[in-house]
């Protein structure tokens, strides 16, 4: 019973660091995958991070984050510091950015959303995104330009090509999503249907963004949405923790 008494706290820990907001450096590898999924002129998810975890010491390649940023711009080999933490902790405390005030008067939704409902709603289409066994130019690009106009108004008046396009064999536009997002995660305000496995990757503005463009867009980093471990991963761990528990208690019991 000891030795449960050890390893309990352990997993609670590891439960705890899953869950926990780190400090990050990250450089941007790559931008819009193999085919270079564009819109407007940039880069539609994916973009390929390299991510050092300043506080566990652990280094993560080839990570695929999608930008909800529309106002700023980065480049290929710039890096920043960012803190990662969970969507709920991104969505109810300082955001980094505001929801798009002209969502009602472009007619996509019939009513504002605060800017909590907004990155929840990106984070469903992040989620969405992520069932996609093959992505397509077009979805890549359909979802991205939606995570965009929840929170840029010029994301939605600068990608009027993206209104047709067909995403899951049949047309939807960016319009369309965001309101099936909005109806998904804010019936009553309180989201729903999101998996707690989506973390929202902050820049620090305090710290400037380094091999930065010559351009004044690019001196400020952008904002990202990825994907953590699911909890599933930390629950068979712990389950394996005390399955160990049981064979240690079996072993002694024979040994006595």
């Amino acid at each position: 019973m000891r030795k449960l008494m050890f390893l309990l706290p352990l997993f609670m820990l590891i439960v705890t660091i899953g869950a926990r907001a780190d400090s990050m450096n990250m450089t941007l590898t790559s931008a819009g995958g193999p085919g270079g999924f564009n819109a407007d002129g940039g880069y539609t998810y994916p973009y390929d991070f390299t991510i050092n975890d300043t506080t566990t010491g652990t280094t993560a390649y080839n990570i695929a984050l999608i930008c909800d940023d529309y106002g700023d711009e980065v480049t290929i080999n710039e890096s920043w510091t960012a803190t990662s933490q969970t969507l709920a902790a991104a969505a109810t405390g300082t955001t980094y950015l505001s929801a798009n005030t002209d969502l009602v008067s472009d007619g996509i939704l019939t009513s504002s959303i605060s800017t909590t409902q907004a990155y929840y709603a990106a984070g469903y289409l992040f989620q969405e995104l992520m069932n996609f066994p093959s992505l397509t130019a077009a979805e890549s690009e359909t979802f991205n330009v939606a995570i965009w106009d929840l929170f840029s108004q010029a994301a939605y008046t600068n990608n009027p090509g993206q209104t047709n396009s067909t995403v899951l064999g049949y047309p939807q536009s960016p319009a369309q999503l965001i309101q099936a997002a909005v109806n998904a995660t804010n019936p009553g305000g309180t989201p729903t249907d999101l998996t707690p496995n989506i973390v929202v990757y902050t820049p620090n503005l305090s710290n400037p963004i380094t091999g930065a463009c010559s351009d004044p867009a690019c001196k400020q980093p952008q904002e990202y949405f990825g994907e953590v471990p699911e909890p599933a991963s930390l629950l068979l761990l712990g389950t394996g923790l005390l399955g160990m528990v049981g064979f240690m208690r079996r072993r002694s019991s024979r040994n006595a």
